[in-house]
């Protein structure tokens, strides 16, 4: 009797020993919230979907977020969060369920990491002009830069009307109005800096990114006073705040503007500005509020309907060109650049010379029109290639080198020009908007080349080097720092810009875009 007891022990003994190592093999992080278990996946481990806030529903709905509650039990962090409600939420296959519920975050860390290994961390912003994109979207898998010992943060923040509408009575109840998207960003770094360490994080070594969208709303942070000491680099991908036709330099006009869109999306709904029109838009079914608050906007005619951030001076300073240009903003080391062929994506391919002439008219008025279109009607290429090179310049380029020629006074600018691609514009696009997008995450396509996979791996590899040390051109070997690369990347002066070329063989050339920016500048600044 006593050996079967014994023997009864022993199995449930070992049966407890292999259990509790079994757990032990799934990723484990224990936080002040609660402990979380993600996921092994790909070389990686992976915790995906952890909320950061409370389901933005009900009073919430137009409201700064509030931080989330501690767990009841270990969080099982297996599997992604519903993406933002948005019009073409079903496009970003294969993710099919979307939801207000959706303020969630992901982490990317190395296999083994743990709390105290201090790993440099990067949070990745997405972009779709704040009316599309979700962080669960293959493009960003952060497998690359977790295997390469960085810890990789994407999250959702919500998006169209959830996310940027605009009103006076939330303006007079929050302090603060339109920003709901970037208050979540906000809300998600103040989640990072707290708990990342528990991850295996650094929370001294935190890099802010994005493209697009994702690139303005970084940039507008690092000019918030409410994301300060929340990072210390930043890297842009394709656009900042000055960014028309979302923003330009007027502010005052930018509060004209996101209160008028913001009316208009109301009024399909008959509600006011006022308390009572408040409530009934918190009422209705989140699709039809994701539906009517689309991105709109006409070249030709200079005509938008766009729910854009708004200058509040609270969330973003109430002048942001102004605080660049004073320089009130936290000091950070930056990687900023750009692709050939911004405009293609944003510019109809049939566009007349006439009708491009016009649209300047529409845009500058008169006198003003005729000296841009005389400007870029000496260029090379077609109407398309000259509507084109002016809409990129608009919405990306010279707001880009306003930032570089700004923030290089007080750190370290590192500029990149994307040029890997089809050279016919006319026909492909080009090297268009998004284009690098999955050769900075080194997670490309199955029909890629070696060609592409070479330029992939050199590019993701100098922004991996940047994330952990401030400059691309330092790197690890043998657990060394060394900066050993034949071909260095310059860092960006006002005076005399060089640039950092990635093309199939990657070299530094001359800033092209330089005289062109310099020459469109005082028509944008007085708009």
């Amino acid at each position: 009797m006593k050996n079967i007891i014994c023997k009864i022990l022993f199995i449930f003994l070992a049966a407890s020993f292999i259990f509790a190592n079994a757990a032990k093999a799934e990723p484990f992080a224990v936080t002040s919230l609660g402990p979380v278990q993600g996921v092994n996946q790909r070389g990686v481990e992976v915790f995906k979907g952890i909320p950061f806030a409370q389901s933005p529903t009900g009073t919430l709905r137009f409201a700064p977020p509030k931080p989330v509650d501690s767990f009841p039990d270990t969080y099982m962090a297996t599997t992604f969060c519903p993406i933002p409600v948005q019009p073409g939420f079903v496009s970003h296959d294969p993710m099919k369920n979307a939801a207000e519920d959706c303020l969630c975050l992901n982490i990317f860390r190395p296999k083994g990491a743990k709390d105290g290994d201090k790993l440099p961390v990067y949070v990745w912003i997405y972009g779709g002009a704040f009316v599309s994109g979700a962080s669960s979207i293959s493009t960003y898998d952060g497998t690359s830069f977790a295997k390469n010992g960085i810890i990789l943060i994407t999250f959702n923040y919500r998006i169209n009307a959830l996310g940027f509408y605009s009103s006076e009575e939330t303006l007079k109840q929050y302090g603060t109005t339109g920003n709901w998207g970037i208050l979540d960003m906000i809300e998600a770094l103040k989640w990072v800096h707290t708990h990342i360490e528990d991850f295996g994080g650094d929370r001294d070594n935190i890099t802010i990114g994005g493209e697009s969208a994702g690139a303005y709303a970084a940039s507008a942070l690092v000019l918030s006073d409410k994301a300060q000491g929340l990072f210390c680099k930043v890297i842009l991908q394709s656009g900042t705040i000055f960014n028309y036709p979302i923003d330009g330099f007027n502010a005052e006009l930018n509060n004209t503007e996101a209160l008028k869109a913001s009316e208009r999306f109301a009024s399909f709904f008959e509600a006011k500005d006022n308390a009572s029109g408040l409530e009934k838009l918190r009422q209705i079914d989140p699709v039809l509020i994701a539906m009517q608050s689309n991105f709109e906007y006409d070249m030709i005619n200079n005509t938008q309907h766009i729910l854009k951030p708004y200058f509040d001076g609270t969330t973003l300073p109430s002048d942001p060109y102004k605080t660049l240009k004073d320089g009130n903003y936290q000091k950070v080391s930056v990687l900023i650049g750009y692709n050939t062929n911004e405009g293609t994506m944003f510019t109809n391919p049939n566009i007349t010379d006439s009708q491009f002439r016009l649209s300047l008219t529409r845009l500058f008025g008169q006198e003003k029109g005729d000296e841009v279109y005389e400007y870029f009607s000496k260029k090379k290429g077609s109407d398309y290639k000259k509507a084109s090179d002016f809409m990129g310049d608009m919405m990306f380029n010279l707001g880009m080198k306003l930032f570089a020629d700004e923030l290089s006074k007080k750190a370290n600018v590192y500029m990149y020009h994307f040029a890997y691609g089809p050279d016919d514009v006319d026909r492909s696009g080009g090297v268009s908007h998004c284009r690098e997008l999955r050769y900075v995450f080194n997670n490309l396509k199955d029909q890629a080349t070696e060609k592409d996979h070479e330029v992939a791996q050199k590019m993701h590899e100098r922004f991996v080097n940047f994330i952990k040390f401030s400059d691309p051109n330092i790197h690890e070997e043998a657990g060394n720092k060394v900066n050993n690369y034949l071909i260095k990347w310059p860092v960006y002066e006002t005076d005399s810009p060089y640039v950092m070329r990635i093309d199939s063989f990657m070299r530094p050339e001359k800033f092209e875009l330089k005289d062109e920016l310099l020459f469109l500048t005082p028509y944008f600044i007085s708009k």
